[in-house]
């Protein structure tokens, strides 16, 4: 269909409808399925209404209000609002998905090149990357008790994660980058990869079990309860790690010049640096000579 539009209403059923440039409604029960919506063209699914197994390319739109499933977005957008709900999408490079206002998605994955959006009130379960982009919250937000937006058990296989204002991450694993801008929270993620907290952001009872895992705590950023097994917590001028475990001679908290951690537990032979100008406070360690490796400025208050 190019041009033109075309309705699909009380429990009516299309299937193999090609759409450009044109307008589809699915509504009052209707059912989509294999659609295909290229440039120009927009599908409205409505509440109550299903959409199987679409393909969206570029400059065509995918509105859901109702569900999908099995959409695969080739530089198209779907865009998930009003309660809608949108199952096992696949975000290819150019394509986006981009979850608001009660909306919700599950199983989608994002390929390289791909975008996924969870803007306020959006909710994004067991979203897994392979190489895409993927922000949590917006960057432009106000902290203003908006409605929550949460990404629930992340899967970063590769690619990044922002959590921005606003947004929340629960439970999952990083195994690329994870950024946590001002008002964003990540809570429960273990890492296999990077994370760097930005001024504002804050993460609790992160897990860093990694070699290669790197935690970067910046001016003006907060870590709450993390366990390093493996790799390393960097905390920056500015930065604060509290409560934090570090086990074994694989683990390492180093405290940079400005930096504070409270209350580290250094378990087995592990090691804490700090150096010069950096704080550690309350710091337990069954041997405070090897724990402190250079530079030390312990204070016991």
């Amino acid at each position: 269909m190019s041009g033109g539009s075309q309705d699909i209403d009380q429990g009516g059923t299309a299937v193999g409808t090609v759409l450009r440039s044109g307008f589809l409604t699915v509504s009052g029960d209707g059912v989509a399925r294999s659609a295909l919506v290229s440039a120009g063209g927009t599908m409205l699914v409505a509440a109550d209404a299903d959409c199987l197994s679409a393909a969206v390319f570029s400059s065509g739109r995918l509105d859901v209000q109702g569900e999908t499933s099995g959409t695969v977005l080739h530089g198209g957008l779907e865009f998930v609002t009003n309660d809608g709900l949108s199952r096992n999408a696949t975000v290819a490079s150019g394509g986006e998905e981009d979850l608001a206002a009660n909306g919700s998605a599950v199983g989608t994955l994002v390929l390289s090149g791909g975008d996924l959006e969870v803007d306020t009130g959006g909710t994004a379960i067991s979203v897994t990357l392979s190489g895409g982009f993927m922000r949590v919250g917006r960057s432009d937000a106000l902290n203003d008790g908006s409605p929550e937006t949460l990404a629930i058990r992340t899967s970063v296989a590769a690619g990044t994660l922002v959590i921005s204002t606003g947004g929340t991450a629960i439970s999952g694993f990083i195994g690329g980058t994870a950024i946590v801008e001002a008002g964003g929270v990540a809570l429960d993620l273990e890492f296999g990869g990077v994370l760097n907290l930005s001024s504002g952001g804050t993460a609790i009872r992160t897990i860093i079990q990694s070699l290669e895992t790197v935690e970067n705590v910046f001016a003006g950023a907060t870590d709450l309860s993390a366990t390093v097994i493996f790799g390393s917590q960097n905390i920056f001028s500015g930065g604060e790690a509290e409560d934090a475990s570090v086990f074994g001679s694989l683990a390492v908290q180093t405290v940079f010049s400005g930096g504070t951690a409270v209350r580290s537990q250094l378990i087995a032979d592990t090691r804490q640096d700090v150096r010069s100008g950096g704080t550690s406070l309350m710091t337990t360690a069954p041997r405070v000579g090897r724990a402190c490796r250079r530079h030390c400025n312990f204070d016991r208050r």
